[in-house]
């Protein structure tokens, strides 16, 4: 499984890359579809994030984690 830090440097080169598509004059299509695969992959990231931090901070109340986890998937769904 990857780590948050992980994730994220997998996002900064995607960016370095559509930054090269840009200078290179790459298809106006070619690039809004890595732009949206890193707005999605922030948008994974954002939701794995909060639901780690949220559960890490509800354990010490919730006696079922995969309880937890789950209430805390639909918190964040609905964001």
């Amino acid at each position: 499984m990857k780590t948050h830090k992980q994730r994220i440097n997998n996002v900064i080169g995607q960016l370095e890359g559509i930054s090269k598509m840009i200078d290179n004059g790459k298809e106006y299509s070619e690039v809004i579809t890595q732009i949206k695969a890193v707005k999605s992959a922030l948008d994974s990231i954002l939701q794995k994030y909060s639901e780690e931090k949220l559960v890490s901070c509800l354990k010490l109340s919730c006696k079922d984690e995969e309880n937890c986890r789950m209430f805390i998937k639909e918190i964040i769904k609905s964001i």
